[in-house]
């Protein structure tokens, strides 16, 4: 019963921090998002470890879920923080790559520009 009740506990706070994470952030900012990603990790991670204080009696048939709703914890905050990181290195190169685009398009409407010229 402990363990059913330990469960949903975890459950409905990786629930209820996923949604409070995803209000907002598709429309944020790169940096809010890798920000709001990377603290929602943290948390997780000092959340996961926190809960290690409590360690049932070696007895107790709950151990193992207990040691493996630490474990599922501190795996889902550094999941959190990996993929807020790779993903705001995407945006950040996607960006990147659409300057670096227009500057190519630019030089190349000048020398089409210049050709016209010299045609004239």
């Amino acid at each position: 019963m402990l363990a059913a009740i330990n469960a949903v506990i975890v459950l409905g706070y990786f629930v209820l921090m996923s949604l409070l994470l995803d209000h907002g952030t598709h429309a944020a900012e790169p940096q809010v998002r890798r920000l709001k990603f990377a603290s929602l990790g943290v948390a997780f991670m000092c959340f996961g470890i926190g809960r290690m204080g409590y360690v049932p009696p070696p007895h107790d048939p709950d151990q193992w879920i207990f040691v493996m709703g630490h474990f599922a914890i501190l795996l889902f905050g550094a999941i959190y923080f990996w993929t807020g990181y790779r993903d705001t290195h995407a945006e950040d190169k996607a960006g990147m790559r659409r300057q670096e685009e227009a500057k190519i398009n630019a030089l190349v409407r000048l020398v089409a520009k210049r050709i016209e010229e010299e045609k004239d």
